[in-house]
């Protein structure tokens, strides 16, 4: 009988199905970039991981509210100079 993998084991080697719309879309980026679906794979995975991927719903919630202010500030000028 064999061993099940430990997480850590697990994550040295990842394997994963695509949707035949996200299969087409990273054909699509390989073929531009001269590279293969694999490196593709492994190169947007490192990505999402050195980049924090679980933080961003968190940053993109700070850079919301920040545009939200920025909009109001806009639109406070905008109108008060034209009283």
């Amino acid at each position: 009988m064999r061993k099940k993998k430990t997480s850590r084991e697990q994550a040295e080697k990842l394997t994963f199905r695509l949707t035949a719309e996200y299969a087409e879309l990273v054909y699509k980026l390989a073929e531009s970039a001269g590279l293969t679906p694999n490196q593709v794979g492994r190169m947007t995975t490192m990505f999402m991981v050195r980049n924090r991927f679980d933080e961003f719903p968190e940053k993109f919630g700070r850079v919301e509210n920040a545009l939200i202010r920025l909009t109001r500030d806009f639109n406070d000028a905008v109108y008060r100079e034209g009283e």
